[in-house]
This record gives C-alpha cells, structure tokens and sequence, in this order.
C-alpha cells in the first residue's frame, strides 16, 4: 500500500495484475507516437505527429480489429 501511495500506477490492460508506472506508459505511447504511427518521408512532420499522437489507443485499437477478423499474424 506504501509503493501505490508513493508511486502513479495505471492499469492500461485491464488486468487484475496490468498495474504499470505512468512513466513506464507515457514512454511507451512515446514509442508507438514516434516509431509505429509516425509514417515515414515527406509525410512524417511533428506537426502531424502531435496530431495523431492523441490517437494512438485508437490505432491501436483498429489494428487489433483488423488482425483478428483477417485471422492476420503480424
């Protein structure tokens, strides 16, 4: 109970044992906002970057959907 008084926890998968650091997730929506669905050349600008990283559990969520009705691996 000390550690979840002295430390922000977030659960982002819902599980009974999900808890993670806020830094440990703000970090890793860094990684999907830069590397996953930044897009790549003339298309990648921060300006476009800021502007999609609101969306990334959106993208997230989509891509999960299109994996599982297309029975896709990747």
């Amino acid at each position: 109970s000390r550690a979840i008084r002295l430390n922000w926890l977030c659960n982002p998968t819902g599980r009974p044992d999900g808890f993670r650091g806020l830094d440990w997730v703000q970090e890793l929506y860094n990684m999907y906002t830069k590397v996953i669905y930044s897009g790549s050349g003339q298309t990648r600008t921060l300006q476009l970057v800021i502007k999609h990283s609101p969306l990334i559990e959106i993208f997230r969520s989509v891509s999960t959907v299109v994996q599982d009705n297309f029975a896709l691996l990747h």
